[in-house]
């Protein structure tokens, strides 16, 4: 906790006290020349210049909770501050998720996640309801290629909500591979693991419609005998998995009458 006065003040006598009771105690006649009395050195930790005075509890724990007071006192003025401090229990996480940017959806772990071979893609491993915040960790197979991007940790009733994002660019041969976050918390026994699995798909590299048995080529243009029959074929080329094809014929006639397939 920091307290800060004005004007500044080389000669000063500076007090902080938890619920009334003093903690640390300042008494400085310059900048250098300084008296200090500290209650208990293993709790309490007090800095301190001619502009603030800061006292630092060391390991912070819920008998802490309470009032404490800034007092700073010169032969010309004084000052004072009240600050009141609650120290929370720790919480371990009560939910570990993954998601994706793209469509926000939520995977359960061990899921399969399909993305597109060449295309950026955002996922992102959080933990609900923490304190203190979780922390949040990618394993990541070392030929996969990954962009980390920092935690963020956001609080809200008291609670973290964590979350550590990572952009994959993936190529065909990630098929398969699996992507870990890895969730620690002080309060937990041991660590959460989330695992996924890259569904890689490639698209098609082309598309050919040609006459069956003759040139395969990307014309758009197919020329066929009227009232004879004739066979088109449709190929992908490329594409992992197989890609599935289907022909659509919008309009055509039938002696005479027009039909919409």
């Amino acid at each position: 906790m920091t307290c800060i006065y004005s004007p500044p003040s080389t000669g000063r006598t500076v007090h902080w006290r938890h619920e009334g009771i003093q903690v640390a105690y300042e008494s400085c006649t310059s900048m250098s020349i300084c008296t200090t009395s500290i209650s208990d050195p293993s709790k309490y930790k007090l800095m301190g210049d001619d502009r603030s005075t800061s006292l630092t509890i060391i390991n912070l724990t819920t008998d802490d909770n309470g009032r404490y007071t800034c007092g700073v006192f010169n032969t010309g003025w004084q000052r004072s501050a009240n600050e009141h401090l609650e120290a929370l229990n720790p919480v371990p996480p009560a939910r570990v998720f993954v998601s994706d940017t793209q469509s926000g959806w939520q995977y359960l772990n061990y899921a399969n996640i399909s993305i597109t071979a060449g295309d950026p893609y955002i996922i992102t491993c959080g933990a609900n309801r923490a304190r203190p915040p979780a922390v949040l960790q990618w394993l990541i197979p070392d030929d996969v290629t990954v962009v980390n991007h920092d935690q963020s940790d956001d609080i809200q009733d008291g609670y973290y909500i964590s979350r550590k994002s990572l952009t994959i660019t993936p190529t065909r041969n990630d098929h398969g591979k699996i992507i870990s976050c890895i969730v620690s918390h002080q309060d937990l026994q041991r660590t959460i693991k989330y695992l996924v699995t890259l569904n890689i798909r490639v698209m098609p590299a082309s598309v050919l419609l040609f006459l069956t048995g003759g040139n395969q080529s990307q014309s758009a243009v197919l020329y066929v005998q009227e009232d004879s029959p004739t066979s088109i074929t449709c190929k992908s080329i490329g594409s992992f998995p197989a890609t599935e094809l289907s022909f659509w014929v919008p309009y055509y006639h039938i002696k005479g009458v027009l039909w919409e397939s």
